[in-house]
């Protein structure tokens, strides 16, 4: 397979990012996009059975040049398990739960300063705005396992994988904090 990494225009994916480095003052929060140029028909018949883990989608995607160029400071180590970091799939349609929940949850020594509703309402903006509320077309798998050394391994690891199956993308959010 062959990737690239593909602008974000701004959106609300950047408002809840922003929201999430605020918190996260020891660590960071990191977003991008990238989309399979190339790739055989037996990467699309495995897409689209929802089977992404079986093909190791995921670890070809962190493997590639465009994942390390965009994501430097993770410095992705060579071989990398078949599910990198244990990435659990996970409903998109809880997808803005998981990530409001982020935001309420805090960082090491920065709390939330908005009400769990107004976290929710960050978080859906969010998916709403990598999604177009799209939903059956998206699959998101989660992770709060360093899977590199950039992780702080402390409490507050994330990978979000969102893979758009129409539009052959994935967004990738990677955030850490420490105390």
């Amino acid at each position: 397979m062959r990737w690239e990494q593909v602008p974000l225009l701004p959106s609300a994916l950047d408002t809840y990012v922003a929201e999430v480095r605020s918190l996260y003052v020891n660590g960071d929060c990191l977003v991008a996009r990238f989309r399979a140029l190339s790739f055989s028909e037996v990467t699309a018949w495995f897409v689209s059975r929802w089977m992404s883990e079986e093909y190791e989608l995921f670890r070809l995607l962190f493997e590639s040049q465009a994942f390390r160029d965009a994501f430097p400071q993770l410095q992705v180590p060579a071989g990398l398990d078949r599910v990198p970091g244990g990435l659990a799939r996970e409903s998109v349609l809880m997808l803005d739960g998981y990530l409001a929940q982020i935001l309420v949850h805090g960082g090491a020594y920065t709390t939330f300063q908005g009400s769990a509703a107004r976290a929710k309402e960050l978080a859906t903006a969010a998916v709403d705005a990598v999604t177009g509320r799209r939903f059956e077309d998206f699959e998101v798998h989660v992770s709060e396992s360093p899977w590199t050394g950039w992780f702080c391994d402390i409490a507050w690891d994330q990978t979000i994988v969102i893979l758009n199956r129409r539009d052959a993308e994935v967004t990738v959010i990677c955030a850490t904090d420490t105390d």
